[in-house]
């Protein structure tokens, strides 16, 4: 009986100490994971439709969006695919994935898209609404997105010109579907 209670004791030991660094990751993301909760007002599936215009001309598209939290809720996840209404043409595919940095007390979002294209870029989160800007030498651009009265993400894409005027070149209102 001596036996199978020290083993037991050894069993549990055991158990606790391989559980410790478990708890530790956990406790140590919890902060990342508080702090991305602020955008669970997105978090799901989402459809709807936008348009994007460059110069004169102006197409529109379905356009399907992906939310979630990521690595114990300390990342989130955006995926976007948008498809023109008269082709059915992907004309655009993104990837994007928001952090929070402790240190800095700021968020990022990393992004790719289809045309190979990504970056990192400073991003705001307010009530129920992200802004992130882009920023290089020839150009800059700022996506908001948005909870409308509706409950409706809505995203407006803008560049500014001339140092001081914002172009609006794309828009789009999509409605959760589940999530």
């Amino acid at each position: 009986m001596t036996k199978i209670v020290c083993l037991f004791a050894v069993a549990c030991a055991l158990a606790l100490s391989l559980s410790a660094p478990a708890q530790q990751n956990a406790d140590a993301g919890r902060p990342y994971a508080e702090a991305m909760k602020k955008l669970s007002f997105l978090f799901g599936e989402w459809e709807g439709t936008g348009w994007v215009q460059m110069g004169q001309e102006r197409s529109t598209y379905t356009v399907k969006e992906s939310v979630h939290p990521r690595a114990g809720g300390t990342v989130v996840s955006f995926q976007g695919i948008g498809k023109d209404t008269k082709t059915g043409i992907v004309g655009h595919d993104a990837y994007g994935v928001m952090s929070y940095d402790l240190e800095k007390k700021a968020y990022t979002i990393r992004s790719y898209v289809m045309n190979g294209q990504s970056g990192v870029f400073p991003a705001t989160i307010g009530d129920k609404s992200i802004v992130w800007e882009i920023k290089t030498d020839d150009r800059h651009i700022k996506y908001s997105i948005s909870l409308d009265e509706k409950g409706q993400w809505v995203e407006i894409g803008e560049v500014k010109l001339d140092g001081n005027l914002w172009y609006k070149f794309m828009e789009m209102t999509l409605k959760k579907v589940s999530g």
